[in-house]
């Protein structure tokens, strides 16, 4: 007699398969080349039979320095529409707690995303150290995914080394210690950033960046493109070359800004959310709660984490660290000098690779 499923170990059931199915395709391709970026500590290879992702990889993630040792994680890109003739569809969604089934999952040692516009799923094993990315076809991907690419998995991958991949600005004034700039899109982070870099400063990005869960608090790069539209550029004395993104913003990356020993971890020492004002630039300590908005709402609108691991920590963090409000007076170059004074002494950890 057959036993039924309930929908919880059918969706179980239907992401081991979606793991046997990257392990199969990971064997089937072993000679093929594949392209490799670095999560914190951790080398991970992408491999994908049609070219989609793969240079937007090569352009916008760290990549691994020079020496060859073995990749710690593989993914693979499956865009042959399998997954919809096999029951991954929104319906294994369908009247299910989505939380109850990521805590489920996560029992089974499995993460997953779904986006439901393009039926894209986005599958890992923790334990195995194996993801496949199903697309119904190579241009399926979303807009965003070029600014960001396999986000979801850098987060899960980033977890399992006891970092929190969040969104915002860095600096550092002297490489040691420095800032994390939070807020949404048009609060000024971006900006600030770019503004105190090209005034000396060291930075591990202004988009998403890699923060441990404990103190004392790292800060990590992963993404290495720095944004802005083109009044900024111009306002920095910067001439914006090619095209603009989705979001129309010009790409910069760190390496053509900064040498290779300005883009390394540093401590932070204060959390910053700015805002753009027509009055003077002022600052003044704010409350962790407005802080917290800052730093963890972005985060939860974009990535797939359980909400309460990400509220927790990022709760850790405004609770540990200094707050402030940095209100900033539109093309006030006051603002490199009020971030240079909030940068103080640290130590670098000695676990960074590079």
């Amino acid at each position: 007699m057959a036993i039924e499923l309930t929908g919880f170990q059918a969706a179980i059931l239907k992401f081991q398969e979606a793991i046997q199915r990257a392990k199969k395709l990971l064997q089937a391709e072993a000679g093929q080349t594949p392209v490799r970026f670095m999560v914190g500590p951790t080398l991970v290879s992408f491999l994908e039979e049609e070219s989609v992702t793969t240079n937007a990889i090569q352009s916008v993630l760290m990549a691994p320095p020079g020496e060859s040792r073995p990749s710690g994680v593989r993914i693979v890109g499956d865009y042959s529409g399998w997954h919809l003739d096999n029951g991954f569809s929104h319906d294994i969604l369908e009247e299910m707690n989505l939380g109850h089934l990521q805590r489920l999952a996560a029992e089974f040692g499995l993460k997953f995303s779904y986006y439901g516009p393009t039926h894209r799923w986005d599958i890992y094993d923790v334990e195995k150290k194996i993801g496949i990315r199903f697309l119904p076809n190579p241009d399926a991907n979303p807009e965003w995914e070029m600014s960001s690419p396999l986000g979801n998995f850098c987060a899960w991958i980033a977890e399992q080394d006891g970092l929190v991949m969040l969104h915002g600005g860095t600096l550092s004034r002297n490489g040691e210690s420095g800032v994390l700039l939070v807020g949404e899109g048009g609060s000024g982070k971006s900006g600030a950033t770019l503004e105190c870099v090209l005034n000396g400063f060291s930075t591990v990005g202004d988009d998403y960046v890699l923060v441990s869960t404990r103190p004392p608090f790292f800060v990590y790069p992963i993404i290495q493109s720095l944004k802005q539209d083109e009044r900024g550029l111009q306002r920095l004395g910067i001439t914006p070359s090619g095209d603009p993104n989705f979001q129309g913003k010009y790409i910069l990356t760190l390496s053509s800004l900064l040498e290779p020993e300005r883009i390394k971890p540093f401590k932070l020492t204060s959390i910053v959310v700015p805002k753009i004002v027509d009055t003077d630039t002022t600052l003044k300590e704010c409350s962790s709660q407005e802080a917290f908005k800052a730093l963890a709402i972005p985060v939860a609108r974009q990535l797939p984490y359980d909400l309460k691991a990400l509220f927790s920590i990022t709760a850790l963090l405004v609770r540990e660290l200094p707050c402030y409000s940095l209100q900033v007076k539109r093309s006030d170059p006051n603002v490199v000098q009020v971030i240079s004074d909030l940068c103080k002494s640290g130590e670098v950890p000695e676990c960074w690779a590079y």
